[in-house]
């Protein structure tokens, strides 16, 4: 999901969904070498980018962390 309504920033958004799952490890679902994710809960993280020229110089990072969220959530 993305949010657009950052001042300077638009954020991609991944969670689980709108209710709160039980999870029995209290760390985030994966581990983000790249540090590209700001997690704000276990299972919802937030990547902020501020124009296309970031998206494209994250581009490496956010398709590793798209490809372990994609493993972890199915």
């Amino acid at each position: 999901m993305f949010n657009l309504n950052g001042k300077g920033f638009f954020r991609l958004i991944f969670h689980c969904g709108a209710k709160v799952k039980d999870h029995l490890s209290k760390e985030p679902l994966f581990v983000d070498a790249s540090n590209l994710v700001e997690w704000v809960t276990i299972d919802r993280g937030i990547v902020k980018f501020t124009d296309m020229d970031d998206v494209k110089a994250k581009e490496i990072a956010l398709k590793d962390v798209v490809n372990k969220w994609i493993i972890v959530t199915i």
